[in-house]
Protein backbone atom coordinates (compact mmCIF):
# COMPACT_ATOMS: atom_id res chain seq x y z
CA UNK A 1 0.00 0.00 0.00
CA UNK A 2 2.08 3.01 -1.13
CA UNK A 3 1.44 6.60 -0.83
CA UNK A 4 3.15 9.20 -1.65
CA UNK A 5 2.96 12.19 0.32
CA UNK A 6 3.87 15.89 -0.60
CA UNK A 7 4.58 18.58 2.26
CA UNK A 8 4.58 22.82 0.18
CA UNK A 9 3.08 26.31 0.44
CA UNK A 10 -0.74 25.15 -0.83
CA UNK A 11 -2.95 26.21 1.46
CA UNK A 12 -5.80 24.46 -0.05
CA UNK A 13 -4.39 21.06 0.66
CA UNK A 14 -3.14 23.11 4.03
CA UNK A 15 0.37 22.85 3.00
CA UNK A 16 0.53 18.94 2.80
CA UNK A 17 -1.22 16.03 0.54
CA UNK A 18 -0.96 12.50 -0.59
CA UNK A 19 -1.06 10.96 -3.85
CA UNK A 20 -4.22 8.86 -4.37
CA UNK A 21 -2.65 7.34 -7.96
CA UNK A 22 -4.26 10.05 -9.88
CA UNK A 23 -4.19 13.64 -8.07
CA UNK A 24 -3.20 15.12 -5.08
CA UNK A 25 -5.53 15.15 -2.23
CA UNK A 26 -5.76 16.61 1.27
CA UNK A 27 -4.65 14.01 4.06
CA UNK A 28 -7.76 12.56 5.76
CA UNK A 29 -7.46 13.63 9.59
CA UNK A 30 -10.16 12.60 11.87
CA UNK A 31 -10.81 15.78 13.83
CA UNK A 32 -12.60 19.00 12.16
CA UNK A 33 -10.29 21.65 10.04
CA UNK A 34 -7.35 21.97 8.26
CA UNK A 35 -5.65 18.65 8.41
CA UNK A 36 -2.20 19.74 7.91
CA UNK A 37 -0.41 23.05 8.98
CA UNK A 38 -2.06 26.13 9.31
CA UNK A 39 1.33 27.75 9.79
CA UNK A 40 4.62 27.18 8.54
CA UNK A 41 6.10 24.71 6.19
CA UNK A 42 7.70 20.71 6.73
CA UNK A 43 10.85 20.73 5.05
CA UNK A 44 11.23 17.18 5.52
CA UNK A 45 9.22 13.98 5.42
CA UNK A 46 10.01 10.48 6.51
CA UNK A 47 8.45 7.46 7.79
CA UNK A 48 10.45 5.99 11.16
CA UNK A 49 10.02 1.74 11.50
CA UNK A 50 6.12 1.84 12.28
CA UNK A 51 5.43 3.08 9.17
CA UNK A 52 4.50 6.88 10.97
CA UNK A 53 5.32 10.01 8.90
CA UNK A 54 7.50 12.29 10.42
CA UNK A 55 7.12 15.88 9.09
CA UNK A 56 9.86 18.17 10.55
CA UNK A 57 10.03 22.36 9.71
CA UNK A 58 8.64 25.39 11.08
CA UNK A 59 5.26 24.88 11.05
CA UNK A 60 3.46 25.49 14.46
CA UNK A 61 0.43 23.77 13.83
CA UNK A 62 -0.23 20.19 12.82
CA UNK A 63 -4.30 19.36 12.72
CA UNK A 64 -5.61 20.31 15.76
CA UNK A 65 -2.78 20.57 17.61
CA UNK A 66 0.37 22.66 18.44
CA UNK A 67 3.68 20.85 16.37
CA UNK A 68 6.06 22.94 17.24
CA UNK A 69 8.35 22.36 14.63
CA UNK A 70 7.59 17.84 14.42
CA UNK A 71 4.64 16.31 14.06
CA UNK A 72 4.21 12.86 13.38
CA UNK A 73 1.30 11.41 11.37
CA UNK A 74 -0.19 7.99 12.35
CA UNK A 75 -1.81 6.51 8.61
CA UNK A 76 -4.09 4.31 10.00
CA UNK A 77 -5.56 6.35 12.81
CA UNK A 78 -5.38 9.44 10.25
CA UNK A 79 -4.22 12.11 13.10
CA UNK A 80 -1.35 14.19 14.19
CA UNK A 81 0.70 13.63 17.53
CA UNK A 82 3.66 15.02 18.25
CA UNK A 83 7.18 12.96 19.22
CA UNK A 84 6.37 12.37 23.41
CA UNK A 85 4.29 16.39 23.10
CA UNK A 86 7.86 17.40 23.24
CA UNK A 87 8.58 19.36 19.92
CA UNK A 88 11.23 21.69 19.14
CA UNK A 89 11.39 25.08 20.31
CA UNK A 90 11.01 26.80 17.39
CA UNK A 91 11.20 30.51 18.19
CA UNK A 92 13.39 33.39 16.77
CA UNK A 93 13.30 31.19 13.39
CA UNK A 94 14.66 27.99 14.88
CA UNK A 95 13.38 24.93 12.73
CA UNK A 96 14.58 21.36 11.60
CA UNK A 97 15.48 21.42 8.02
CA UNK A 98 16.14 17.65 7.62
CA UNK A 99 15.47 14.54 8.95
CA UNK A 100 16.71 10.50 8.35
CA UNK A 101 15.83 7.33 9.60
CA UNK A 102 19.00 5.84 11.38
CA UNK A 103 19.68 1.85 11.17
CA UNK A 104 19.15 2.07 14.83
CA UNK A 105 15.07 2.74 14.10
CA UNK A 106 15.91 6.28 15.15
CA UNK A 107 14.42 9.50 13.53
CA UNK A 108 17.62 11.96 13.80
CA UNK A 109 16.97 15.85 12.98
CA UNK A 110 19.07 18.11 11.99
CA UNK A 111 18.59 22.24 11.94
CA UNK A 112 18.47 25.70 13.29
CA UNK A 113 17.40 24.68 16.83
CA UNK A 114 19.13 24.15 20.02
CA UNK A 115 16.85 22.72 22.35
CA UNK A 116 14.34 19.59 22.40
CA UNK A 117 11.62 19.02 25.16
CA UNK A 118 12.92 21.46 27.84
CA UNK A 119 17.03 19.93 27.20
CA UNK A 120 19.78 21.39 24.98
CA UNK A 121 20.31 19.60 21.41
CA UNK A 122 22.60 22.02 19.07
CA UNK A 123 20.70 21.07 15.91
CA UNK A 124 21.35 17.33 16.32
CA UNK A 125 18.75 15.48 17.93
CA UNK A 126 17.43 11.71 18.07
CA UNK A 127 13.91 10.85 18.57
CA UNK A 128 13.42 6.85 19.70
CA UNK A 129 9.79 6.12 18.62
CA UNK A 130 9.64 2.92 19.87
CA UNK A 131 10.50 4.60 23.88
CA UNK A 132 8.47 7.86 21.99
CA UNK A 133 11.75 9.64 24.00
CA UNK A 134 14.53 11.94 22.87
CA UNK A 135 17.48 10.15 23.45
CA UNK A 136 21.48 10.41 23.21
CA UNK A 137 23.67 13.41 24.71
CA UNK A 138 25.56 14.67 21.74
CA UNK A 139 28.29 17.16 20.77
CA UNK A 140 26.25 20.40 20.42
CA UNK A 141 27.36 21.83 16.86
CA UNK A 142 28.02 25.36 16.31
CA UNK A 143 26.39 26.32 13.32
CA UNK A 144 23.70 24.58 11.11
CA UNK A 145 22.40 21.54 9.47
CA UNK A 146 20.99 21.95 6.63
CA UNK A 147 20.91 18.49 4.65
CA UNK A 148 21.41 15.19 6.28
CA UNK A 149 21.81 11.69 4.19
CA UNK A 150 22.38 7.91 5.65
CA UNK A 151 25.05 5.42 4.92
CA UNK A 152 25.17 2.20 4.01
CA UNK A 153 26.70 1.38 7.55
CA UNK A 154 24.54 3.69 9.61
CA UNK A 155 26.70 6.61 9.36
CA UNK A 156 24.44 9.80 8.96
CA UNK A 157 26.42 12.48 6.87
CA UNK A 158 25.09 16.49 7.39
CA UNK A 159 25.75 19.11 5.96
CA UNK A 160 25.66 23.03 6.68
CA UNK A 161 26.20 26.65 5.59
CA UNK A 162 29.59 27.07 7.81
CA UNK A 163 31.73 25.23 10.07
CA UNK A 164 29.58 22.90 11.55
CA UNK A 165 31.95 21.63 13.84
CA UNK A 166 33.50 24.21 16.24
CA UNK A 167 36.51 22.86 16.42
CA UNK A 168 37.16 22.40 12.93
CA UNK A 169 36.81 23.78 9.21
CA UNK A 170 34.21 21.04 8.03
CA UNK A 171 31.06 22.42 6.20
CA UNK A 172 30.35 18.67 5.80
CA UNK A 173 30.18 16.00 8.97
CA UNK A 174 29.65 12.39 9.90
CA UNK A 175 28.02 11.23 13.00
CA UNK A 176 29.00 7.54 13.62
CA UNK A 177 26.58 6.61 16.60
CA UNK A 178 28.62 8.55 19.31
CA UNK A 179 30.55 11.61 17.70
CA UNK A 180 31.03 13.77 14.99
CA UNK A 181 33.83 14.05 12.69
CA UNK A 182 34.95 16.11 9.41
CA UNK A 183 34.31 13.63 5.96
CA UNK A 184 36.88 11.92 5.36
CA UNK A 185 39.24 11.87 9.41
CA UNK A 186 39.28 8.82 11.34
Amino acid sequence: NFQLIKAGTNTIACRIAEWDGTTFQRVRETSSGCPGFDTGNAQALIFDTYGQMHAAGSMQTAGSMAACGIAIWDLSACRWSTPASKGISTTLGHMVLDAVLGLDGKVYYGGTFTGVGGSTYNRFAAFDPTASAWTGSFVSLSNDIQNMAIGLDGTIYAAGSANIISSGSDQQIAFNGVDWRGIGQT
